[in-house]
């Protein structure tokens, strides 16, 4: 499927929800699974995810001048506000929400193929239960150690996240005008 998201001649500040996010997506960089590689990013990776905090941002990345306009991708698994100050209209092209819904650990349930069992104990559950907690109490470990970077480059490599993203792409339906990791893949 090609990706609808646009980069023209821009720089990209890809910003995660958190740690777990930023390794996530530091493999796909390092696996060149990406629409852009790592000399398109303002840094040499994926930023911390302090951030996502926009006046945060703006103070520490747009107070100078880029040769080129920003992409803002923000990577998380809601749609939160990132709203900068007009004086940086000109130096952004674009702000990008990237969803994760529910959570960027539904991929580990897809790789694992507990999908339909990670379904069942939703249903079983008043309210449903979250991926992270859902994969914890499976894998029997904490879901510290479950989001931990050790964990998540010994646990899944780059092909098998592709393949999980794609998966996850075809089974759920997002809202219009919404991106995925889906789009961003080559």
């Amino acid at each position: 499927m090609k990706s609808r998201i646009t980069l023209d001649d821009t720089r990209i500040a890809l910003i995660p929800e958190g740690p777990t996010e930023a390794t996530l997506l530091n493999m796909l960089l390092d696996a060149n699974c990406f629409i852009f590689t790592r000399k398109d990013l303002i840094t040499d990776g994926v930023l911390h995810h302090k951030y996502k905090t926009s006046h945060i941002f703006q103070d520490e990345f747009l107070k100078f001048t880029h040769e080129r306009k920003l992409n803002i991708m923000l990577v998380q698994d809601k749609r939160t506000p990132f709203k900068l100050k007009n004086l940086y209209d000109e130096a952004v092209s674009n702000i990008l929400y990237i969803i994760t819904r529910p959570e960027i650990e539904m991929l580990y349930i897809l790789h694992l193929d507990l999908y339909e069992d990670y379904k069942k104990a939703c249903n079983r559950r008043s309210g449903g239960i979250k991926p992270s907690v859902y994969l914890a109490e499976t894998l029997q470990i904490s879901t510290k150690e479950l989001k931990s970077h050790k964990y998540i480059t010994k646990s899944i490599t780059p092909e098998d996240l592709v393949i999980a993203i794609r998966t996850y792409g075809r089974i759920t339906t997002k809202s219009i005008g919404e991106n995925t990791l889906c789009d961003l893949l080559t």
